[in-house]
């Protein structure tokens, strides 16, 4: 798992003790609990196996929604995108946007385990940027951002992503790795997915790829949509993992608007960390309180330990 940790709200302040420096870093958690949530699943030939471990782990994604009291919409689109058919983005299925108030377990597999008959030229930020925008939506999608919730866009492919705004129209798939500069870069289409929202609600990003440290060697890099999740604070999971569950309540739980990680600015001394939510002091621990990853100076909670919606984290620190 790569995670992605997130950059601190605002820094309240520095001081000098004449032989260290100690710093006061705060977070401030989202107090809204709307969240849409766009599941992009690769329907390439070489996908069953991912599109069954999606849907079997789909209860932990659940839970990781359920665990913040998540109001949710969630909506299933295909890697597959075609400039001559917007259809080609409507949401799968009926009802086309999934909410709390439906069975979402059966109707979410019925969603993603979809036919492997899509193209091979996988381009999963695009559809996702035509699914969302004002030109391209058809009435399936209708609906489906609300003003200020946050946006959560969640990538699932064994290849990497091939958005190029037309540029290899009629190419062979090769094209998509021999062309790459070709391709429009990852940062117009998260700028597009910005745009697309409504009001100022928070983006992130997500993906189940092949990674640098994959545990298997048939499946592509998904350098782009690494890029993408790394802009939005998002998480990066490799798709060889044998279990999605762990990884599917994480992402639920980033999904759902609330950070369980955060940022520090520079390296700490581990023994003089001091972490409190609301004033209250939180013990470092890692089944229910704090832990602290040295090698990218970040502090990520656990189990109940997870700072509500509306809270304030406040990390004390020496700088090492």
């Amino acid at each position: 798992m790569i995670r992605i940790a997130l950059a601190p709200l605002f820094v309240a302040c520095i001081e000098n003790d004449l032989s260290h420096f100690t710093r006061d870093v705060s977070f401030a958690q989202s107090p809204d609990n709307r969240a849409d949530i766009l599941f992009v699943v690769d329907d390439s030939g070489s996908m069953r196996d991912e599109q069954d471990q999606l849907a079997a782990g789909f209860k932990a994604f659940v839970s990781g929604l359920d665990a913040a009291e998540t109001d949710f919409h969630i909506a299933v689109i295909t890697t597959t995108w075609d400039e001559a058919n917007p259809m080609s983005v409507a949401f799968r299925g009926s009802p086309a946007v999934l909410t709390p108030e439906h069975d979402v377990l059966p109707l979410f597999a019925d969603r993603v385990q979809v036919d492997l008959v899509g193209s091979a030229m996988e381009s999963g930020l695009e559809a996702a940027a035509m699914a969302l925008s004002d030109t391209a939506t058809t009435a399936a999608n209708v609906g489906f951002l609300r003003d200020g919730a946050s946006l959560a866009v969640l990538f699932v492919s064994d290849e990497d992503d091939c958005s190029d705004g037309g540029q290899l129209d009629g190419e062979p798939a090769e094209a998509c790795y021999k062309r790459d500069e070709e391709l429009l870069p990852p940062s117009h289409w998260v700028d597009l997915l910005r745009g697309n929202q409504v009001g100022d609600g928070d983006l992130v990003i997500g993906a189940i790829v092949g990674t640098p440290d994959s545990a298997c060697d048939d499946n592509a890099i998904g350098d782009r949509y690494v890029t993408a999740a790394l802009m939005t604070d998002g998480l990066v999971y490799d798709i060889c993992n044998d279990d999605w569950s762990t990884l599917l309540n994480d992402l639920g739980v980033r999904a759902s608007g609330l950070m369980a990680t955060f940022q520090l600015p520079d390296p700490a001394r581990p023994d003089t960390i001091v972490v409190d939510v609301d004033g209250m002091e939180v013990a470092s621990d890692p089944v229910n309180g704090w832990t602290y990853d040295e090698s990218n100076t970040s502090i990520t909670f656990h189990g109940a330990a997870l700072p509500p919606r509306g809270s304030v984290v406040h990390v004390h620190y020496t700088v090492l």
